[in-house]
């Protein structure tokens, strides 16, 4: 394997080419390491990141023990859960693909990852995530050799970085900050929201290294992603010119995504406005619905509106449409309950949607409502 092979790696991943930047960026993290600061538009496809992080692992293998840049623990932290879980399921499909691959590139890359591992019979990558509102898992710290891909929020590895974590064993925090804190690579996605971590990050890395024995040859480093980087750093890698002739991701980049802003007047009783804010939104929704909307994202601040909203459009809605109740007090077995329910309710004819319009509800019970 070269670095030239990461267009079949990707391929045999996803069935498609990696855009242009991807390639570009994997050729550099291979050549000099990872840059400090990766400034990308959303939707450029920054969850790729793991991919590479991954590949580059690979392709390190071949190096000698004291030669080797790339970090063994490859962990995306995002202070929002639905990204978690959605960078989660992208690690699994990729360490299931590899587990299973019998030939070509994945093969390949499957056998320098059990190399790494000194495991030749375990799994090549282990996907892991960690976040609040499930069960605690620990079986990626069980080994410092295996490859991990870890998909967690701001504050499951902070406190482990920090000797805390929740869940974990006093005898296990020394054993977790250790392994989160040497040979590993964080991607620090969306950092705009995150700059009290970002702080504490750059303090640590600091400490670490100055720490660190020579024979620690590579300790924590952590690499800032957002599409809208405040200070970009000498070595901030993003799009060049040349990216944006893709028309596959030009088509992403410059997508519209209308956003408006209704006035709603409601009664002051918290209940009564509620219902008002649910009717106000389903109308509204209805509207879009019958325009060129493929995707109608109601975003409220209470659990309870979202709710009323959620079984108003069922009744309302036209049957083309599917309505999905999702809130940040869902488990993931809520959801898969949701999701196999709604499913029931429409049957197979149903049909779904992808994103474009979205409203926004000021849930707030004083004065007028905002839609």
């Amino acid at each position: 394997m070269t670095p030239s092979s990461f267009p079949a790696f990707f391929q045999a991943l996803w069935g498609r080419e990696p855009f242009d930047w991807q390639t570009r960026l994997l050729e550099r993290v291979h050549a000099t390491g990872w840059p400090s600061t990766l400034d990308l538009p959303t939707g450029a496809g920054k969850t790729a990141t793991l991919d590479i992080a991954v590949f580059a692992l690979a392709l390190d293998a071949a190096r000698p023990p004291a030669e080797r840049k790339q970090s063994r623990r490859i962990v995306l932290v995002v202070d929002r859960r639905v990204v978690v879980d959605q960078a989660f399921e992208r690690a699994a499909a990729i360490a299931k693909k590899l587990n299973e691959a019998k030939d070509g590139i994945l093969r390949d890359a499957a056998k320098a990852l059990r190399d790494l591992s000194g495991n030749r019979d375990g799994l090549p990558l282990l996907p892991a995530i960690l976040r609040g509102g499930m069960p605690r898992e620990s079986e990626w710290a069980k080994s410092p050799s295996q490859p991990v891909i870890l998909t967690s929020t701001v504050d499951q590895v902070g406190s482990r970085l920090l000797f805390r974590g929740y869940g974990v064993s006093d005898r296990m925090r020394s054993v977790h900050a250790g392994l989160l804190g040497s040979d590993t690579l964080l991607l620090l996605d969306e950092v705009h929201l995150a700059r009290p971590f970002e702080e504490t990050l750059g303090a640590l890395t600091k400490w670490y290294t100055k720490g660190a024995s020579a024979s620690l040859s590579r300790p924590l480093q952590f690499v800032r992603m957002s599409a809208t980087v405040a200070s970009p750093s000498d070595d901030t890698f993003g799009l060049i010119a040349k990216d944006r002739e893709n028309p596959h991701l030009n088509a992403r980049l410059i997508g519209k995504k209308t956003a408006l802003l209704r006035q709603v007047n409601t009664p002051r009783d918290p209940v009564k406005a509620g219902e008002a804010l649910a009717k106000a939104a389903v109308r509204e929704a209805e509207r879009l619905g019958k325009g060129s909307a493929r995707a109608i994202a109601i975003i409220v601040n209470r659990v309870e509106t979202a709710r009323k909203i959620a079984s108003q459009a069922e009744d309302a809605m036209n049957q083309d449409w599917t309505v999905r109740l999702l809130t940040g007090r869902m488990r993931p077995l809520d959801r898969l309950a949701e999701r196999l329910t709604r499913a029931g309710h429409g049957g197979p004819h149903q049909k779904e949607r992808l994103p474009s319009p979205a409203c926004r509800f000021d849930a707030s019970h004083r004065g007028g409502r905002r839609l």
